[in-house]
């Protein structure tokens, strides 16, 4: 039974948890009261930090009629405080502080700023010192160049094009990030974000030889990072680099926890303001699956004069933690216009391209550091994903709807799902057709390569077309068919994803796995003992014993979430028979866009268009704080 339920709410939806009554309770507790308004407060903060807003809107949730529960089978409804009411009361209150106090003070667990947003003091104090980092690197006047001239270096780097949308904006991120000692890449898939960080990388290493850069390549997840790592070592012997830089090009890459030294017995990094990081250039990719203590981490741990490079997409879903940093930092932002003076500089730089568009907003120091690539080129002009992709991120449900049923597309395919057991006999044939050619792998590396195929992603964890219930089904049907051991026993090819972070052994929620044999002779015997190996950004793959893992589930299906930073050739992907607010336009955009050749979508059209009108939009005053000066 939920704890809460409410007729209307601004705010995330979602299951109300035991958590969020203990957190009110426990703030009741420390006031020394029983204030109804802090009561209510503490629990809908408590939730709507949980669906990874940063701040709860007392101003718009007064009012708020509210469900709660009396004993086992009885509830109540009440009615929130009026807004302005409810600020005035919870001021009152020893457990809540203003920022001025906080600042100064010892710090109080809540936070309550003029605008009645209120805040844990955690979330408050990493958002302050997040912005406080950004606002600063955004004013940093550009820095002059050394060097060889940018302009002999970019035919060579972006060859054919010229003129093109698709080479004008590479070429602008690349030159920008000469000159900003921050700069954020955005843009959807195919759009060349890692291939251009990596020329802005060479045109560093060359044009700024005077400097000692010491680069690091990052990424949220080990995954992302090994892949970020191959691209560069890909692209090298393509960039005509000299000797001396060619020596300082970057062959390793790290997860942001291995990067910043994290300790998780001590909650602590090694690398932070007092020690920082060794690097002069920081590139994370992946960037829009960074949370927002993470960014604190990061940007407390870089040195005073070090460049930070994020490339992400601003339209996939936001961090599983609380905050919405990459999206808070775009802004929103489609185009690139630069203040007159970024556009001086671009030009005098070498820029080939037509007039640059200047901003509306003057010197903006925000608008020169974000840079949108806006061609897409992994997709042709017939690409039904493409199309489906744009429209569902521009809210248009009966175009969505139009190529989903057009029949134009080929590589875009409805599937009418009816009720779990209709569901289930449809899906049998599909997923052993998906799935059975990665557990024939003639090795580790060669069965994670086929189950980059084909996979099964859900909208949610817990239902009849949830994950649990599509893994399940899958391994019945395997041991049924004898590929597979009874459940719970291990089997080559068996597909793992960690759900829960395990410091221990590096491995971190959403890593994916797969088990296979690994042979060891001892004496004149032969044991076949299994290992799971998972991408590693040092070695490339790492096996880990079975025994050693102790949070995680089959890896047929996947949550959304959980498929970030991953892509796949071809998709499956099960909506919910009934609507839910967790059912977003973000989290189909990001579904559609893990495909790389094909998606089927199986669910119902209501439930669809649904998804494309509900917006998942969190709570967060990062970008209010880093264009507050613009104003």
């Amino acid at each position: 039974m939920n704890l809460f339920r409410e007729e209307f709410s601004p705010a995330a939806e979602g299951e109300w948890q035991p958590i969020d009554r203990h957190f009110a309770s426990f703030l009741l507790r420390l006031e020394g009261g029983n204030s109804e308004a802090l009561r209510l407060a503490g629990a809908l903060l408590s939730r709507d930090a949980r669906a990874g807003s940063t701040y709860l809107d007392l101003r718009a949730c007064g009012g708020l009629r509210i469900l709660v529960p009396d004993g086992e089978d009885r509830e109540s409804v009440i009615t929130a405080p009026d807004g302005e009411e409810w600020c005035r009361l919870l001021r009152e209150m020893d457990v809540v502080g203003d920022p001025e106090s906080c600042l100064g003070q010892e710090p109080r667990p809540l936070v309550l700023d003029g605008r009645g947003r209120l805040y844990l003091f955690r979330f408050w104090h990493q958002e302050q010192r997040v912005a406080g980092f950004w606002r600063a690197a955004f004013r940093r006047p550009p820095d002059p160049l050394t060097g060889e001239a940018p302009a002999d270096r970019l035919q060579h780097l972006f060859p054919g094009d010229t003129g093109s949308r698709w080479a004008d904006d590479q070429k602008l991120a690349a030159l920008a990030g000469l000159f900003r000692p921050v700069l954020v890449i955005t843009g959807g898939p195919g759009t060349g974000k890692t291939w251009t960080a990596v020329r802005l990388l060479a045109l560093l290493l060359e044009c700024r030889r005077k400097e000692s850069l010491r680069i690091a390549l990052a990424a949220p997840t080990a995954k992302a990072a090994v892949r970020l790592r191959e691209a560069a070592a890909a692209e090298e012997d393509k960039l005509g680099l000299s000797c001396e830089a060619a020596g300082l090009w970057p062959r390793e890459s790290f997860t942001l926890h291995r990067l910043l030294g994290y300790s998780p017995r001590t909650a602590s990094c090694r690398y932070d303001r007092r020690n920082p990081l060794p690097y002069d250039v920081v590139v994370v990719d992946e960037a829009s699956m960074v949370d927002l203590a993470m960014m604190e981490r990061l940007t407390e741990a870089l040195p005073e004069r070090a460049r930070l490079i994020l490339l992400g997409d601003q339209d996939q879903l936001a961090s599983v933690e609380p905050g919405c940093v990459f999206g808070d930092l775009c802004g929103g932002r489609r185009d690139n216009a630069f203040s007159p003076k970024m556009v001086r500089l671009l030009h005098a730089a070498g820029f080939p391209g037509p007039a640059l568009p200047v901003s509306t907003g003057g010197e903006s120091p925000w608008g020169d550091s974000i840079v949108v690539l806006r061609q897409n080129r992994r997709f042709g002009p017939d690409s039904g994903i493409a199309a489906l992709s744009c429209s569902i991120r521009e809210g248009q449900e009966d175009r969505a709807w139009e190529i989903l049923q057009g029949g134009r597309y080929t590589d875009v395919q409805w599937v009418a799902a009816g009720d779990a057991r209709d569901l289930e006999t449809r899906l049998v044939e599909r997923l052993l057709e998906g799935f059975l050619p990665a557990l024939g792998g003639t090795n580790a590396r060669d069965c994670l390569d086929r189950l980059q195929k084909f996979r099964v992603l859900c909208a949610l964890r817990r239902s009849p077309f949830g994950v649990e219930w599509v893994n399940s089904l899958l391994e019945r049907l395997l041991e049924k068919r004898g590929w597979a051991l009874p459940a719970g026993e291990w089997y080559p090819g068996r597909p793992v994803v960690i759900t829960a972070n395990d410091y221990s052994l590096r491995l971190f929620n959403g890593d994916l796995g797969v088990c296979f044999r690994e042979d060891i002779r001892k004496g004149s015997e032969e044991e076949a003992n299994y290992r799971v190996y998972f991408p590693d950004e040092q070695t490339g793959l790492r096996g880990v014993h079975p025994a050693r893992l102790t949070n995680y589930e089959p890896g047929y299906a996947l949550t959304v979430h959980k498929s970030q930073g991953s892509e796949f050739d071809h998709l499956l992907v099960l909506l919910p028979p009934e609507s839910s607010g967790l059912i977003s336009r973000e989290l189909l955009y990001t579904a559609v866009t893990r495909a790389r050749t094909r998606v089927e979508i199986w669910g119902t059209e209501k439930v669809f268009r649904e998804g494309i009108r509900n917006r998942n939009q969190r709570l967060s005053s990062l970008g209010d704080s880093l264009r507050a000066e613009e104003k």
